[in-house]
């Protein structure tokens, strides 16, 4: 709005004003005079238009990241909402190890990439091995590793002589970042609120670390007696869609309805809301006649194939149907590919509808 007030543009303003009979030339006075004026104004004019920016949401490049964060925070208080923080990921490991060797508290463990945990507990060894509780050393989605990842001891502990995870660590979520929270202070904005409406069900769901998808499903539980009346089920995800744990569902459940149906959290009394997370479904994808391109490497190819399948099973909502017709085509445009003779999915022709709380991955492809 203001970028036209450049410290040129108003000193020659403020120079076209004073009686031309008057040296306004760089170096008399009436020029070095109002050079520094004009200088000052002018940087106000361009904080104004960055306090525009935030205002209304627009990006302000220009503010250092850690000032944006702030006010972003203050802008979200004055909504009710604050920035979800991350979260630490836990898990297990297994030590094996000489017989009454001890694992000390705050020991560490790592990936072989580096990523470190903490044991939580001490303990000992008893019939070659022992299973402890462990816990990342820094918050974030990262550390949320599958299993048989955590193999390494940097720190040698005495008698130890191997670890590992038999289970995925879990979790471990990031802190929201000041443009996820700020696309909820515009919903919060724009979205009508009541008294328990499905709007509010999602906000609720959403203020909770690590949920990053709601789909709420109203009078769901036919079974009550009442044609479901006062039943709600919330469906929630992580980011992509992925499954949560039962630390964050439990963490969701207890701020909307801690007791059931007894309104002593964000839900009107008489609601008796079920939350649960999402249920992975694995799609397999089998692709006949695959041939690719002059010039095209069949290997880079078919590593296309899935990045554009990958995608795809991305934006295909929780309980949404997976489009053979869909698959086919995104196959079909992915770069170096010739032709294909047909497709199928989880070795069938047909679309695969999904449940309400199913969320379609895909698991592998093959080719022949």
């Amino acid at each position: 709005m203001y970028e036209n007030n450049t410290e040129e543009n108003l000193r020659s303003q403020m120079l076209d004003s004073i009686d031309s009979g008057i040296s306004k030339s760089e170096g008399y006075f009436v020029y070095d005079a109002i050079a520094p004026s004009a200088k000052t104004i002018a940087d106000y004019y361009k904080a104004l238009d960055t306090i525009l920016k935030l205002v209304f949401g627009e990006e302000a490049p220009e503010v250092p990241q850690e000032e944006y964060d702030k006010f972003i925070d203050k802008d979200a208080a004055r909504h009710g909402l604050e920035r979800k923080q991350g979260l630490y990921s836990v898990g297990q490991v297994t030590f094996l190890g000489l017989e009454n060797s001890i694992i000390y508290e705050n020991s560490i463990v790592q990936t072989v990439e580096g990523l470190k945990y903490k044991v939580t507990s001490q303990g000992k060894i008893k019939d070659g091995k022992c299973t402890l509780g462990i816990k990342a050393i820094e918050i974030g989605s990262k550390y949320n590793v599958p299993a048989n990842a955590i193999v390494e001891i940097p720190i040698k502990i005495n008698g130890i002589t191997n670890v590992k995870n038999e289970s995925a660590t879990t979790s471990g979520t990031d802190t929201e970042t000041s443009e996820n929270l700020l696309e909820r202070i515009i919903s919060k904005e724009r979205e009508e609120s009541s008294s328990g409406n499905i709007y509010d069900y999602e906000k609720w769901a959403l203020q909770i670390s690590g949920v990053e998808y709601v789909k709420v499903k109203p009078l769901w539980d036919k079974s009550n007696g009442m044609n479901g009346n006062g039943t709600v089920k919330v469906i929630v995800a992580g980011n992509n869609g992925i499954q949560l744990d039962d630390t964050i569902v439990q963490k969701v459940k207890q701020y909307i309805d801690p007791a059931d149906g007894e309104g002593s959290g964000k839900a009107p009394i008489g609601a008796t809301v079920t939350v649960v997370s999402v249920n992975p479904l694995k799609i397999d994808v089998n692709i006949l006649g695959l041939t690719a391109l002059d010039g095209f490497d069949i290997k880079d190819v078919k590593d296309n194939i899935k990045e554009s399948l990958d995608n795809y099973f991305k934006t295909i909502p929780v309980g949404g149907v997976v489009k053979i017709n869909t698959v086919e085509a995104k196959v079909v445009m992915t770069a170096g590919v010739n032709d294909i003779s047909s497709v199928k999915i989880n070795n069938d022709t047909k679309n695969i509808i999904t449940a309400d709380e199913d969320k379609a991955s895909l698991r592998g492809i093959t080719y022949e």
